[in-house]
């Protein structure tokens, strides 16, 4: 067991800190942007409203946001709001990220909307080497998107076969991953824990290319657990 030196948290089992938003702002805040170009996460929205703004009449023509703002929204860091500081995120306290995301909603509602969607970052402080290595292993940050509504997990050997119909996933056409709850079922009804709560069960996979951007489906499909 070490102890992280930056911020005086004890890491879990695992070696990997456990890093929670929950924590003095100043503090936080005065760490350098993990990026060369030392954009602060309160800068984001100002800084990429000339190019939210030229893009929104393709943005209506598509129902989607355009590629080319996509790629500019990833490399200015919009989708590492919440994405632990070692792995290249802002690591941004909540009430911080809510007030980038409300600046982003002045320019445009629906490009704040997958933005905040997409910001799932924070699971890399969840995981253990091997899991933030598949997810942040390439040149580039990764996109997460998110479906709510859950969908169903039925315990089967060497892990789960999860199935649904996740019916809003805004983002999904410009995301890496999705990330998806599923309700733990046995004998057809939700299993229940001894405390009488029934437990979820979290998956990340690649999304689909639907044309909905906002629907998501998935056959019974085998994962670990």
């Amino acid at each position: 067991m070490t102890k992280n030196p930056v911020r005086g948290v004890t890491p879990v089992s695992g070696g990997r800190p456990y890093l929670s938003f929950i924590q003095e702002r100043t503090v936080l805040e005065d760490f350098p942007a993990p990026s060369s170009t030392a954009v602060r996460p309160r800068e984001l929205p100002s800084l990429l409203a000339p190019s939210i703004r030229a893009a929104a009449e393709e943005m209506d023509q598509l129902g989607d946001i355009p590629e080319k703002l996509l790629a500019e929204l990833r490399e200015a860091g919009a989708f590492r709001l919440l994405t632990p500081y070692e792995l290249g995120g802002f690591e941004t306290p909540l009430t911080t990220a809510l007030e980038v995301y409300e600046g982003f909603g002045r320019i445009d509602a629906s490009v704040a909307w997958v933005v905040w969607n997409a910001n799932w970052g924070f699971v890399g402080a969840l995981l253990d080497e091997a899991g933030t290595g598949r997810l942040w292993g390439g040149a580039a940050e990764p996109i997460f998107t998110n479906g709510g509504m859950p969908g169903v997990a039925v315990p089967v050997e060497g892990g789960y076969r999860v199935s649904g119909n996740w019916k809003i996933v805004s983002g999904i056409h410009g995301a890496d991953w999705l990330v998806v709850v599923a309700v733990v079922m046995r004998d057809g009804a939700p299993r229940m824990t001894d405390a009488g709560v029934t437990p979820p069960w979290g998956r990340w996979t690649r999304p689909g290319r639907g044309r909905n951007p906002s629907r998501s489906s998935s056959e019974p499909t085998c994962v670990p657990p």
